[in-house]
């Protein structure tokens, strides 16, 4: 059964959306402010949010941005119901992430085939594989391929996602982190079976993601003075940060096992290395303070 959260600080109207809803056999939660509504939204995980735009505390403009921020909740269908009719008031709605608008006085046929339509979408969504799914997939092939123990590196991934937590980037730039981080390096997968790098990008080259997950490969498996070239198109993309991500978090695993782990020698060795590596300042600041955070457990330890 679906579940509607409706929020709005009109009581009656509250109500009376509710025994409509109910008469279709909709699960209905209620709340009368923005505060409320975010955290029945994070613990009840509603299908739809039916949300008016003006409320105490927070506007449903606030919280229809903060509930597509948040990866709980993001894929939420949120339903922005107003009594203004402007279209800068629906391009501002659209603009936090409202997937539709409805004007008051509420029509109740019309509020009934959006909310149809709506979790028509959600299960269509819902069925579909989820981009790093079908990465995970991936990786675990082309680990099975190269004859190598596990399918993913789980200390890469931690650092990846240490990192992440720290740099507060918006979840599709997360997203495609931990996609790139999960698939590179791809070298062990050249050197232990007959396959190269234009075979691997051929094998992808069906998903959606390719086209931005074929120049991050590219820029990742070329040589340090070789990846200027790829940066246009890891920019046109919007997958520049994340490749770079990935870079640094597989060089540094490299260089735990090329120094025994010892973390001050390879602080030195990322310190002393040239521009050319192509390491994001910012990443690698808050990789030497995750290092630097570590040093001072094992010293307590």
């Amino acid at each position: 059964m679906a579940k509607i959260l409706v929020v709005d600080d009109n009581s009656q109207l509250n109500s009376m959306l509710k025994d409509v809803l109910e008469s279709w056999d909709y699960t209905v939660l209620l709340s009368e402010d923005g505060f409320s509504c975010l955290d029945l939204a994070r613990k009840e995980k509603p299908d739809i949010i039916l949300l008016d735009i003006m409320l105490r505390g927070l506007s449903g403009y606030e919280v229809c941005s903060e509930l597509k921020k948040d990866p709980c909740t993001q894929e939420t269908a949120v339903i922005l119901m107003t009594a203004l009719s402007d279209v800068q008031s629906r391009i501002h709605g659209y603009g936090v992430g409202a997937d539709i608008f409805l004007t008051k006085p509420i029509n109740y046929d019309e509020i009934h085939v959006i909310i149809t339509q709506c979790l028509q979408r959600r299960q269509r969504h819902q069925s579909m594989e989820s981009r790093y799914a079908v990465a995970e997939t991936l990786n675990g092939i082309f680990t099975l391929a190269a004859g190598c123990p596990t399918p993913l590196n789980a200390t890469k991934l931690a650092y990846c996602n240490k990192l992440l937590q720290s740099l507060h980037w918006t979840p599709e730039e997360e997203e495609k982190a931990r996609i790139v981080s999960m698939l590179f390096p791809v070298n062990p997968l050249f050197q232990k079976a007959d396959y190269g790098l234009e075979q691997l990008l051929a094998a992808i080259q069906p998903l959606q993601m390719s086209a931005w997950l074929t120049p991050a490969i590219r820029f990742l498996a070329a040589p340090p003075d070789g990846r200027d070239r790829f940066l246009p198109a890891l920019e046109r993309q919007h997958c520049k940060k994340p490749a770079f991500l990935a870079l640094l978090v597989a060089h540094y695993i490299t260089l735990c096992k090329e120094n025994g782990g010892d973390r001050r020698r390879i602080l030195e060795v990322l310190r002393r290395e040239p521009a050319a590596c192509h390491y994001d300042e910012e990443i690698l600041h808050k990789l030497t303070e995750l290092i630097n955070a570590e040093i001072v457990l094992e010293t307590i330890g």
